[in-house]
């Protein structure tokens, strides 16, 4: 006999908690609020392309805000292996902060502000964090 798994449906309200909390409060409570394995979140997150782990939401992100500022959309954006040798940030770690999985580092946006050429209020508007949408 082949026994089936039932498996529990995201609700709206499961869901909105989650992306509204998961830059707040930390990953572990967020799971036991919401009465789920952290696998079980995480593979939630992967479906919904917020990435593993992802903790930076896309309206907080510096590496977008910036990319954005100079390209309109950070998506038309394809870095070379110019761009990787000037910022010093490897191809890895570049798509980790894009996603969200890790947070720019302040040297690194310093440097990514001298490939991309903003200014001193564009920097000052990618460090900014938007409290309200």
């Amino acid at each position: 006999m082949n026994k089936q798994t039932e498996t529990k449906r995201w609700t709206e309200v499961e869901k909105e908690y989650l992306f509204e909390n998961i830059n707040k409060i930390s990953f572990h409570i967020i799971c036991e609020k919401l009465g789920r394995s952290q696998n079980a979140v995480n593979l939630f997150l992967h479906q919904h392309k917020e990435g593993k782990y992802t903790h930076i939401r896309e309206e907080n992100n510096m590496l977008i805000k910036a990319l954005n500022i100079r390209f309109i959309n950070y998506k038309w954006f394809s870095p070379d292996r110019k761009f990787y040798r000037l910022t010093g940030i490897n191809q890895k770690r570049f798509n980790a902060c894009l996603k969200g999985e890790q947070k720019l580092l302040n040297e690194e946006l310093l440097k990514l502000n001298q490939v991309l050429c903003l200014s001193n209020d564009e920097l000052l508007e990618c460090r900014q964090l938007n409290l309200f949408k």
